[in-house]
């Protein structure tokens, strides 16, 4: 409903790309490190635990960006470039790393992954905050099927 705004026509005309399939892989290997994450020993602390999947993402990272830097246009780092870096860094991965894992730590895997089909509620009440953007229809109808879903899911038996 989202997506396609209500419109079956829509749906049929949709193209992927090759970043839709990137995604898709992206997907699946965040959904295998949530699962896999459970299995980490208690004791080894947390941020121990983060740094080394760090380490080891730029250890994988490392032979993509130097060949993308060696045959494409390379990066150029200015302000702009080293703020988003940092951002992301910082935001994105660190921080929202550690409260993903203490998440999985606190409620377990089944109910933290349930947070991500609050996503494009989120990003739909945001970008109503921050950008002025009207909330129509099809996305009310949509938030209330995430949060209804997500309500039934939750629900003690």
């Amino acid at each position: 409903i989202l997506i396609t705004k209500g419109s079956l026509q829509s749906l049929l005309q949709i193209r992927f790309t090759s970043g839709d399939l990137l995604m898709l892989i992206a997907s699946f290997f965040f959904a295998s490190y949530t699962i896999l994450v459970r299995l980490k020993p208690k004791e080894l602390p947390p941020k121990v635990f983060l740094f080394s999947i760090f380490v080891l993402g730029v250890l994988f990272l490392l032979p993509v960006y130097l060949w993308e830097h060696l045959s494409y246009q390379r990066v150029i780092f200015d302000s702009t470039t080293l703020l988003a870096t940092a951002y992301v860094g910082v935001f994105a991965s660190l921080i929202s790393y550690y409260l993903w894992n203490e998440a999985i730590d606190l409620i377990g895997t089944n109910k933290t992954a349930l947070i991500y089909y609050l996503i494009p509620v989120f990003s739909g009440m945001l970008a109503y905050f921050f950008l002025n953007q009207a909330i129509v229809l099809t996305q009310i109808i949509s938030m209330g099927i995430i949060v209804t879903g997500l309500l039934l899911t939750n629900k003690k038996a």
